[in-house]
């Protein structure tokens, strides 16, 4: 018979690539048994794995080699299956163990120190660092600042240092030295001359100095000052005294300093330029050009005043001149409130030696502002009872004005507490101010008639009718209205005029009477006419007629009576 056995074969994992652990050169590697393997025993007895390792890694063992530690490199791992008959299969693969822990370095706290004396530096130590790595063969440089021991400058250098691995990887530190300069520098100021004229036709005098200053540094500046504010040579030195403050700074701002006094004095005349004469402005008194105003000035509004400022003008050799003003004496300041009227200003200009010059001008102020008046709103008011008018008061205005002196007259109208008439009165106020300039307003009083005109008709009249007619005539005394204002007019707007026939029955007879103003009042009468007549009929006369022939009656005619009436 033929049996079939299977081959045998081993199948080994895909390479592997692997890190080392953190603190150590090489890793432990898990999860690389054999992917699958098949075996040609026949007889029952099992097959058996081992491993060879060689390369980075060197060993044997039993089953597979998960769980080996894996030095850094490459390991070829080899597996080979042995079954129970004898027959052999092998496989491989490479485990790669990989370094890419960077190494580890650290460097001193940065150092500050002061330079060393009369130094431009100082003297430094510090520990060297020395970086460390989980796999032996690394190397510590330092790339940058300068070695322990050495004169480190003033400022700040940087010292770094690097330590490389055996497989190229890096690590790098850095720290500071800072070296202070806290020493001053030195400086000596020159020693002006005992004084100085001023220069022609100023007031200063231009000179120039030189201090001098050493330094443990290079780089010292000197700068000059004047109260604070710098200046630079040759400077104009005004007249008087000038304290000068030399100021030693050097590259690390320490600063020294000295003064000195440069003392200025004028020996010159002052000397004035006058302006040419003419123009509608300017006209020069003495040493003080004055800048005439204009002919006159209105009052600002609402005061009696005109602000005004002006400016008169004085040169001399120095600084210094000033120029007052004053009126009758008094001293004042532009803007300056002027009075109504006319008013003298003196400006006196003096300079820094007291020397002094005078002179006045003139400012006209005049009123042009109108007074100012309010009335009183418009009034209404009605007729008095029975009257055509009504008394009405009210607050009479009074005009104001911007300067005093300002009178109100009342030149239309009626004055308050007047009985005033129907209708409208306009009543007008005029304020005149001391100047005469004016103002006025005006108000209405309107009296209105309100009040119904009166008017009485006479009694109810009862009357009979005339013998043989159907009326009666009626006369009476017709009414006629009354009012408080003249002008009523009575019309009869129902009825019959007296002396009318009046027909049986009652008549209503109305009258209207109505006032210039429109308002009216009506009253009313009657006129009943009663017919207290009979009425009237008449029979014919008595018949008196035989029977008809054969018959025991006889036919009678006659005119059948028909009544009458007065109605």
């Amino acid at each position: 018979m033929t049996v079939t056995v299977n081959p045998t074969v081993i199948t080994c994992p895909a390479n592997q690539t692997v890190s080392t652990a953190s603190n150590a050169c090489n890793a432990v590697v898990n999860g690389i048994a054999p992917v699958s393997f098949t075996s040609g025993t026949c007889n029952g007895t099992a097959p058996t794995i081992t491993y060879t390792l060689s390369g980075a890694t060197t060993g044997s063992g039993n089953n597979d080699a998960s769980g080996t530690s894996f030095n850094k490199g490459t390991t070829t791992v080899t597996y080979t299956l042995t079954d129970g008959n004898g027959n052999v299969a092998t496989c491989s693969f490479t485990v790669t163990v990989v370094d890419d822990v960077d190494p580890v370095i650290s460097c001193p706290a940065p150092i500050t120190t002061n330079n060393d004396a009369g130094a431009c530096g100082a003297v430094v130590t510090y520990a060297t660092p020395v970086g460390t790595d989980n796999c032996p063969g690394q190397t510590t440089t330092q790339t940058a600042g300068l070695a322990s021991g050495a004169l480190f400058p003033v400022g700040t250098t940087t010292n770094t240092f690097e330590v490389m691995d055996a497989v190229g990887n890096i690590a790098t530190c850095s720290f500071t030295v800072t070296v202070n300069d806290v020493e001053n520098p030195v400086i000596t100021c020159p020693t002006p001359a005992a004084s100085y004229n001023t220069d022609a036709g100023v007031c200063t005098s231009s000179q120039s100095f030189t201090a001098t200053a050493t330094d443990n540094c290079p780089g010292t500046t000197i700068a000059y000052t004047v109260d604070g504010s710098p200046i630079t040579f040759p400077y104009a030195f005004p007249k008087g005294s000038t304290v000068v403050t030399a100021t030693a700074t050097d590259a690390s701002n320490n600063t020294a300093s000295c003064t000195f006094t440069v003392v200025v004095v004028d020996n010159q005349d002052p000397v004035i330029t006058c302006p040419s004469p003419g123009g509608p402005v300017a006209r020069q008194f003495s040493s003080v050009l004055i800048i005439a105003p204009p002919t006159s000035y209105n009052t600002d509004p609402g005061v009696c005043t005109s602000t005004q400022s002006f400016t008169a003008t004085a040169t001399d050799n120095c600084p210094g001149t000033t120029i007052a003003y004053t009126v009758g004496g008094s001293p004042i300041t532009f803007p300056y409130a002027f009075p109504k009227g006319s008013t003298t200003v003196t400006a006196t200009a003096t300079d820094a030696s007291g020397r002094t010059a005078s002179c006045n001008f003139i400012v006209n102020v005049v009123d042009n502002e109108n007074p100012a008046i309010t009335c009183p709103a418009n009034i209404t008011a009605n007729t008095a009872p029975g009257t055509c008018s009504a008394v009405v008061t009210y607050t009479a205005p009074v005009g104001t004005d911007n300067c005093p002196g300002s009178t109100t007259t009342q030149i239309a109208g009626l004055a308050s507490g007047s009985t005033f008439p129907k209708g409208t009165t306009t009543n007008t106020f005029r304020v005149t101010d001391a100047t005469g300039n004016t103002n006025v307003c005006s108000f209405t009083v309107t009296v209105n008639d309100n009040q119904a005109p009166a008017i009485t008709c006479p009694a109810n009249i009862t009357t009979n009718t005339a013998p043989g007619t159907c009326g009666a005539v009626v006369t009476y005394t017709a009414p006629v209205g009354t009012d408080n204002c003249p002008g009523a007019t009575t019309t009869q707007t129902a009825g019959l005029p007296s002396g009318s026939t009046f027909p049986k029955g009652t008549t209503t007879n109305t009258f209207t009477v109505t006032d210039a103003t429109g308002n009216t009042n009506v009253c009313s009468f009657t006129v009943t006419v009663n017919d207290n007549q009979a009425p009237a009929i008449t029979c014919p006369a008595n018949i008196t007629t035989n029977t008809t022939t054969g018959t025991c009656g006889a036919v009678v005619t006659y005119t059948a009576p028909v009544g009458t009436d007065n109605c």
